[in-house]
């Protein structure tokens, strides 16, 4: 699986969509989602901007796999981790 492929799961993962939730949420199809993911054709630079229109905090690393977290952008990892640490300090305080 390319990179960007693997990116794109990952988002679609952080927020336990399925294929066709996610597609809905970034104004695709299932079909054009699976194909992505399976690597039977690149994502196309609509459904790109699409993701990075829907989720404009992980647009760097989208593209480029690299994070600015001075600048909010992030990771879906760095999102969890977030999450991850309030969840720990609601359940603590």
């Amino acid at each position: 699986m390319s990179d960007l492929s693997k990116r794109i799961v990952e988002i679609r993962l952080l927020f336990d969509f399925g294929r066709t939730k996610f597609a809905k949420a970034v104004e695709s199809s299932k079909q054009i989602i699976r194909n992505v993911e399976t690597e039977r054709s690149d994502p196309s630079a609509t459904l790109l901007e699409n993701i990075c229109i829907k989720w404009p905090h992980f647009s760097l690393w989208l593209m480029t796999g690299m994070t600015q977290e001075e600048n909010g952008q992030i990771s879906p990892e760095i999102e969890r981790i977030r999450r991850d640490s309030k969840k720990g300090l609601e359940a603590t305080g």
